[in-house]
């Protein structure tokens, strides 16, 4: 009978504990600040991306514009930078879309999810 005691004290014990972690996670997420926090990340993270789009083309147009081999090579640097760059933050986007505590706000006029392809240095992105 005592390890039952012990068992059912034990059991309310960690209830009580679980509700308040609970508690704590729902309000932090519901937070104002986490809120408006998210909401503006996913709108910085869809428009840098798009800029980094543009970034990319115009360093691949350069290249081949290049006069000297010194600057085809730091032409060639950005476009790499810029691809590199890309892909992480459409990887990033991507990745907090997935996350149901993000997308709580998150603007649903914003794509669900991105895909980005690069064919001889042509980048666009696609839209889910």
């Amino acid at each position: 009978m005592r390890t039952v005691k012990i068992a059912l004290v034990l059991t309310i014990l960690f209830a009580l504990f679980a509700c308040g972690q609970a508690h704590k996670f729902v309000e932090h997420t519901v937070d104002v600040d986490t809120a408006f926090g998210n909401y503006e990340w996913f709108y910085d993270t869809y428009n840098d991306i798009q800029a980094t789009v543009q970034k990319a083309k115009v360093a691949h147009e350069m290249i081949s514009q290049a006069t000297s081999e010194d600057a085809k090579l730091n032409y060639q640097t950005d476009y790499t930078g810029a691809i590199g760059y890309l892909n992480s933050k459409v990887a990033d986007y991507n990745s907090n879309s997935s996350k149901w505590n993000r997308t709580l706000f998150k603007d649903k006029k914003l794509p669900y999810k991105i895909r980005i392809s690069v064919s001889g240095g042509d980048v666009t992105l696609s839209e889910e």
